[in-house]
């Protein structure tokens, strides 16, 4: 195997250009945002990190390469926007803001290891994102889940505009309902069910993006100062 694509993870042999999505690495590396890892840094030994998919106030989503099972990838990295700064021209290691207590940090950064590890036991349910592994580096946490080829909700819709029949909804939520049922029996609550946290495969079948984004419910005071909402669809309470 040759150079793998920075922007979609296909192999290039030995082109300058990828011959799946067109674009150059160089070009793609240029992109990266300065507060986001490098295009080409590589975590746990394992893990190439690749373009910026997106960024909330809670983290960073990478695409990116498992170079063991050669297999593309989504990588979520732990970077509250109020809290995190880092310049990856100067050091890969996450700077947090000095009026930012430690325990807060840190606890921040347990609770969303935590709850990663709760959805590694989720691989079973067919309508929510597959998590493969979670670990601590750069003095952050990341989680590594399935790459989802397809489109999110939020784009569909808007290709769409804005429709939606109601039979297609049902039948679409259905199965992330019955599922979602089984994650909060473990105690667990998603906070983040949004229309770009659900992404609708090739096939037409939905996913539940973004469980990093989870919280257990028995959290304590500390984890709940922590807790991250979006305006709109993050339940009140």
């Amino acid at each position: 195997m040759g150079a793998i694509c920075f922007h979609c993870m296909h192999d290039m042999g030995s082109r300058q250009t990828c011959p799946a999505c067109g674009r150059t690495n160089a070009d793609t590396a240029m992109r990266q945002p300065p507060f986001a890892l490098p295009c080409g840094a590589m975590l746990q030994g394992r893990y190439v990190i690749g373009r910026v998919l997106g960024q909330g106030g809670f983290g960073i989503t990478y695409m990116g390469y498992d170079a063991i099972m050669h297999s593309p990838i989504c990588i979520k990295e732990y970077y509250p926007a109020a809290s995190a700064m880092r310049n990856s021209r100067v050091s890969l290691r996450v700077a947090w803001s000095q009026g930012v207590r430690p325990e807060y940090s840190q606890a921040g950064k347990q609770s969303f290891v935590s709850e990663a590890r709760k959805a590694v036991k989720l691989r079973d349910l067919s309508s929510v994102v597959k998590v493969w592994d979670v670990f601590y580096e750069n003095d952050t946490a990341y989680i590594v889940m399935e790459f989802i080829d397809g489109v999110t909700l939020k784009d569909h819709l808007r290709s769409a505009r804005g429709l939606m029949s109601l039979k297609d909804c049902c039948r679409a939520m259905e199965p992330i309902l019955l599922d979602l049922g089984t994650i909060h029996s473990m105690g667990v609550i998603h906070r983040d069910i949004s229309p770009d946290n659900l992404m609708i495969r090739s096939t037409g079948e939905m996913v539940l993006l973004d469980l990093g984004a989870a919280k257990d419910r028995s959290a304590d005071a500390a984890g709940a100062a922590l807790l991250v909402a979006r305006r709109g669809f993050s339940p009140p309470e």
